[in-house]
């Protein structure tokens, strides 16, 4: 691929997407009717699985690494057992 064939690539996929960010950062682009947090709302209340779910695969995600980590560090570091007992 050569450098003109890139750029001319680049620039045609930098157009609208690329626009419509840039005028939201800077407040002048598309605005929602609904705020976003009204629709976060209703669906928790309507909808509890959407919030739950993803939470618990978060939380369990994090005790696994921590439990993990632990047991590493239990295997690894003789010294850590002479302190701990």
């Amino acid at each position: 691929m050569t450098a003109q064939t890139f750029q001319r690539n680049h620039r045609f996929c930098n157009t609208k997407p690329s626009l419509n960010a840039r005028l939201t950062d800077a407040a002048l682009g598309a605005h929602r009717k609904i705020p976003l947090a009204a629709v976060g709302e209703h669906l928790i209340t309507t909808a509890p699985w959407l919030s739950i779910f993803p939470g618990l695969a978060i939380f369990l995600t994090v005790l696994g690494l921590n439990l993990l980590g632990d047991g590493l560090r239990d295997i690894l570091d003789p010294q850590s057992r002479s302190r701990r007992a």
